[in-house]
């Protein structure tokens, strides 16, 4: 199984979107911050590779795997939800929340799954956020708030998921 560990904010959305939903007029649901551009290009990282999503920004808190799923697909993306990653804030002896990094959650994920014996085997993983400190640097394709996902990220992120390194197929991707 090929795995898509997907922050939603700067991958599925960009400031751009940001600013024109803003000019449009249109009532504000956070639920409707998704960008079609950016789904398109979600869905090419899907088609070639059949990779599932796991959820690992900050929209997982407070919603369900199947809400995620739902929400995802309702903004036109093909993938299949089969989980988020666990929220591992703790609140300190000062009383402030401290959260662990991205990374950190993800690797939690990536444990517990490896205990579950009826688990279906992970092949390769990519994770896609505009946060950096993510210490899965050959897993890591890095977006920017400014575009959100592009054709470059994209080509990044399959050639993670299929074991290709650049130009291993003959090309200069």
């Amino acid at each position: 199984m090929k795995l898509i560990f997907l922050d939603i904010d700067g991958v599925c959305n960009n400031k751009q979107f940001f600013l024109d939903f803003n000019k449009s007029g249109k009532k504000f649901h956070p639920d409707d911050m998704i960008d079609p551009v950016n789904v398109l290009q979600l869905n090419k990282i899907i088609a070639d590779t059949q990779a599932k999503i796991v959820v690992s920004s900050t929209w997982r808190v407070c919603r369900s795997v199947e809400h995620l799923q739902e929400l995802l697909s309702r903004h036109g993306v093909l993938g299949e939800v089969i989980g988020k990653t666990p929220d591992l804030c703790t609140k300190s002896k000062s009383g402030l929340w401290v959260s662990q990094t991205r990374g950190d959650e993800i690797q939690s994920w990536l444990d517990e799954y490896d205990q579950n014996p009826n688990g279906e085997d992970i092949e390769s993983f990519v994770i896609i956020d505009d946060e950096s400190g993510i210490h899965q640097k050959e897993n890591f394709v890095q977006t920017s708030m400014d575009t959100g996902l592009t054709e470059v990220h994209v080509q990044k992120a399959i050639q993670i998921l299929n074991g290709r390194k650049e130009g291993s197929n003959g090309s200069n991707v």
